[in-house]
């Protein structure tokens, strides 16, 4: 990841009078692939011996796997089976846990479809960082 030069400052030096210039950078764009969990969801799932023992790696294949906009997820034993290097019976079963704690609900009209349970996840997002027009003017836009 490259950095931007988005300032600079001077500053004198007390002890020698001499006037030193600082630049202030920041990365060009940050991370957007992280999910925020609140902490009640977090509380739940780690207090309860069945999820996190058991279909907590389920449940963090979703996470990764989930349609943001809507909170569902398209998933079925033969991909996720293959995914986790688990059993099929695995699945089903991991996947019984997260439907009877009413973490996923599943689709009414499909057997492959199932929504998250929402405001207990969502996708984090930082925007670019815009380099102040006083820097650009300066030519300070790229790092070196």
């Amino acid at each position: 990841m490259s950095n931007t030069i988005i300032s600079h400052k001077r500053f004198i030096d007390e002890e020698t009078g001499e006037i030193k210039t600082f630049f202030v950078i920041a990365p060009k764009e940050v991370d957007t692939k992280f999910v925020k969990i609140f902490i009640p969801f977090i509380e739940e799932v780690v207090s309860d011996s069945e999820l996190i023992g058991k279909a907590f790696r389920l449940l963090l294949w979703i996470i990764k796997n989930l349609n943001w906009n809507d909170l569902y997820v398209v998933m079925n034993a033969k991909m996720v089976t293959k995914d986790l290097s688990i059993h099929r019976s695995t699945y089903f079963k991991w996947l019984r846990v997260l439907l009877d704690k009413g973490i996923l609900t599943r689709h009414p009209e499909s057997k492959d479809i199932f929504y998250l349970r929402p405001h207990s996840i969502i996708m984090g997002s930082m925007r670019k960082v815009n380099i102040p027009k006083p820097a650009q003017k300066a030519g300070l836009g790229k790092a070196k």
